[in-house]
């Protein structure tokens, strides 16, 4: 079953209730398939480490630290990954992230993490975002309040897939330079 479908692609989730080898785990698989030049994210999971593979494709990781109490060690360090089928990639907690795949290839990947932890998102419907008084989230960015209500009740960006052309080769070319 899919948790989520558009034109740029889909994601699902399978937990204990539909797969019984995960019957009484705290374990869920994810997939997600990205549509040619399309992005995922961004999101963080505040709980625990990710791990994905590669299915198929290739694509980009835009990797950020946001665990201020490691920031700038070894362990925490902003990064971008090119990857592509057969690779297998972690997402430490408390790391922010997004996908992008190329605009000539699709970027499949599937992963395992905690069933009762959650992907947070920062954009959509159910983003954190939303949760954040306006005020505060206007503070935390140096906007207007008007402006951070503006940018949390934006419908333009709800999905967790969107078109992104030439993202995925925007990061490659900056990973080069870096």
């Amino acid at each position: 079953d899919k948790d989520f479908e558009n034109c740029n692609g889909w994601i699902g989730t399978v937990t204990g209730e539909k797969l019984k080898v995960l019957k009484g785990t705290n374990f869920a698989l994810f997939t997600v398939e990205m549509g040619i030049g399309s992005m995922m994210g961004p999101r963080w999971n505040p709980a625990e480490d990710e791990i994905s593979v590669v299915l198929q494709g290739r694509g980009m990781l835009s990797l950020l630290c946001s665990d201020i109490s490691v920031v700038g060690s070894e362990n925490c360090r902003n990064r971008r990954l090119e990857v592509e089928e057969g690779d297998v990639f972690l997402i430490p907690k408390f790391h922010t992230v997004a996908q992008t795949s190329f605009n000539n290839d699709t970027l499949v990947f599937m992963g395992f993490t905690s069933y009762g932890h959650r992907r947070r998102l920062l954009k959509g419907p159910v983003a954190v975002l939303r949760r954040l008084d306006a005020d505060v989230l206007a503070t935390a960015l140096d906007v207007s309040s008007e402006t951070a209500e503006k940018l949390v009740a934006a419908k333009d960006g709800d999905s967790p897939l969107v078109a992104c052309v030439s993202c995925a080769e925007e990061e490659w070319e900056t990973m080069q330079g870096e």
